[in-house]
């Protein structure tokens, strides 16, 4: 086989090789992309939670950082999507979901301050106008700490 041939066949298989990784990265489900999604264990089965399922993780005694307890894997336009983060107590916390469309302004979205036990909640409803597709969530508080996870929305 001449040299010309055995490079023009790498090349061609690495550019397979690169266009199925994107292919399966693209059509892979949230839920399997968990190790992206934030701090969760690969342990969490969400299977059997119906159309909105959520991730969910035990305390694990981490105080102080910020993390994601639960969120809403997959929703639909107009469902009501949560996201539950554990960090300081009695501390102010914001949220920014970041659309394909620029960050949401939804009611639910708005600032907080986490309990005495430092745990804060949001709640929105999904707008009918969102593509559906993978978006990114930023949690941080006003003491610097951040936690990142994500959201898809189906059709």
């Amino acid at each position: 086989m001449s040299k010309g041939i055995r490079n023009a066949l790498i090349i061609g298989g690495s550019i397979v090789l690169v266009a199925v990784i994107l292919v399966v990265y693209m059509y892979l489900p949230l839920d399997g992309l968990q190790y992206f999604a934030g701090r969760y264990s690969s342990g969490n089965d969400t299977s059997s939670q119906g159309e909105n399922p959520t991730l969910n993780q035990e305390d694990d005694g981490y105080k102080g950082a910020c993390r994601i307890i639960s969120v809403s894997i997959k929703v639909s336009p107009g469902d009501v999507a949560t996201v539950k983060a554990h960090g300081s107590s009695n501390t102010k916390y914001s949220i920014d979901v970041i659309y394909s469309s620029g960050p949401s302004n939804a009611k639910g979205l708005e600032d907080k301050i986490s309990n005495a036990d430092g745990y804060v909640e949001w709640s929105w409803t999904v707008s009918s106008t969102i593509t559906p597709g993978i978006y990114k969530i930023y949690i941080k508080n006003e003491v610097g700490e951040e936690a990142t996870t994500w959201i898809q929305v189906i059709e």
